[in-house]
């Protein structure tokens, strides 16, 4: 099931970034699995599924309401 969420946080030193989803709920997510450049704010639609080692994003999408003439080209694939 997609959940829809923002990027909170990005750390390019640890190579992670963090998705604060709709709930609160705050996941983690490697920036070399995504397949386009983060930003701070970015809306996302993304998947989890349980690893070995925890949660783990998959299926990473960008999000936006506006059409694509006109919004922000640094969160798009």
């Amino acid at each position: 099931m997609m959940r829809l969420g923002k990027i909170s946080a990005i750390n390019r030193y640890s190579g992670l970034a963090t998705i604060t989803d709709v709930n609160d709920q705050e996941i983690d997510l490697w920036i070399a699995d995504s397949p386009f450049e983060l930003y701070i704010n970015c809306d996302v639609w993304f998947e989890i599924v349980l690893s070995a080692t925890g949660l783990k994003v998959v299926g990473l999408r960008s999000f936006s309401l506006i059409p694509s003439v006109i919004f922000d080209e640094r969160c798009v694939m």
